[in-house]
């Protein structure tokens, strides 16, 4: 299982420019209990000219622990033009072993205008197995503006069977 050997990868295909190509394709390596399935993928539509569109929507296919409520949606408020909200905020709906918490919130730093602060972080709150080591941080690579350097990759420290190894969110 690709969960016990170490990081796994998500790769966004030179992101947010890809005007030129549509939609980008996230793939998730192997994602837990989707051995049935095999590789989920988060299709996003049409990144990031979504201005006509409004409220571009991420599909989870069969998610952890999810067979009883159907596909989870991640909602990206009006995305990247939210220089006039703020903060958006992407809610995970049932995530595995969640139950007891609720609904953890993933925030966006001021998103994608980053480019005074540098490298903007997301932090996933009570991630899987994780109340010992704390919160797990998943840090995207100076973003959106990546003209320069092509394929931004996002890690996921350990996923998402960290119990092993007790500081998931440190390398």
């Amino acid at each position: 299982m690709w969960w016990r050997t170490g990081e796994p990868t998500v790769t966004l295909p030179h992101w947010p420019d890809v005007v030129e190509t549509g939609e980008p394709t996230v793939t998730l390596p192997h994602w837990p209990d989707v051995v049935e399935t095999g590789e989920p993928t988060v299709t996003l539509p049409h990144w990031p000219d979504v201005a006509e569109t409004g409220e571009p929507t991420v599909t989870l296919p069969h998610w952890p622990d999810v067979a009883e409520t159907g596909e989870p949606t991640v909602t990206l408020p009006h995305w990247p033009d939210v220089a006039e909200t703020g903060e958006p905020t992407v809610t995970l709906p049932h995530w595995p072993d969640v139950a007891e918490t609720g609904e953890p919130t993933v925030t966006l730093p001021h998103w994608p205008d980053v480019a005074e602060t540098g490298e903007p972080t997301v932090t996933l709150p009570h991630w899987p197995d994780v109340a010992e080591t704390g919160e797990p941080t998943v840090t995207l690579p100076h973003w959106p503006d990546v003209a320069e350097t092509g394929e931004p990759t996002v890690t996921l420290p350990h996923w998402p069977d960290v119990a092993e190894t007790a500081r998931c969110g440190e390398r």
